[in-house]
């Protein structure tokens, strides 16, 4: 594959970043690392185009298609998926509980993606952000959840519903990230002794 062809793939799947997809692999996340504290402001190529090189150089394939996520919403839309999943969780379960009961309590909430919107604002917006700001991430956050956000934009994932983030949310292990990780900050420290400058999210 021609460094053309990579580039190519690699900004066509910037474009689509949403889908039901994994976090990148550790030799991925090591590269971006490696990447991302090696690099020259001044450069025009993406991390994404980067590391497709690297990934083609050393292992003859290219990385994983949402290995480079663009999107800095992306975590708290992924815990929205998660409270959506928890919410409907507990009013299926409610429903099972009280199935035949004559007099059953009332079913729990399924909050809605304004409400969502609002909880993920508090929990992940940077803590300079003042009252306006909050108002202007949930709603942003709000569209995007529900794919509204992206009607308005020429580049338009293939997948941006509620249903993605919720699944993306459920599938995420955070103690497989947390042992990931753990093992990436030993790589780092060895390659540091040997010049290497590597650089972590």
């Amino acid at each position: 594959m021609t460094d053309q062809e990579v580039s190519t793939n690699a900004e066509a799947e910037e474009e689509t970043f949403y889908g039901l997809s994994c976090d990148p692999d550790i030799l991925e996340k090591l590269l971006l690392a490696i990447i991302r504290a090696n690099t020259d402001d001044k450069s025009e190529e993406s991390d994404a185009i980067r590391l497709n090189k690297a990934m083609h150089s050393l292992v003859g394939k290219s990385a994983s298609k949402y290995a480079v996520t663009n999107d800095a919403d992306y975590k708290a839309l992924r815990y929205m998926g998660e409270l959506l999943h928890r919410d409907e969780c507990n009013r299926d379960m409610h429903k099972i509980k009280h199935y035949n009961s004559p007099n059953p309590p009332d079913v729990p909430k399924v909050r809605t993606p304004h409400a969502l919107a609002f909880v993920a604002a508090k929990q992940f917006a940077p803590h300079a952000y003042d009252e306006e700001d909050i108002i202007r991430m949930a709603n942003r956050l709000r569209e995007k959840f529900n794919g509204t956000y992206y009607k308005k934009s020429k580049s338009r994932p293939k997948i941006n519903s509620a249903m993605t983030f919720k699944y993306m949310a459920v599938e995420h292990d955070g103690a497989v990230e947390s042992v990931e990780f753990q093992a990436l900050e030993k790589i780092c420290a060895v390659l540091a002794k040997h010049g290497v400058k590597t650089k972590l999210k």
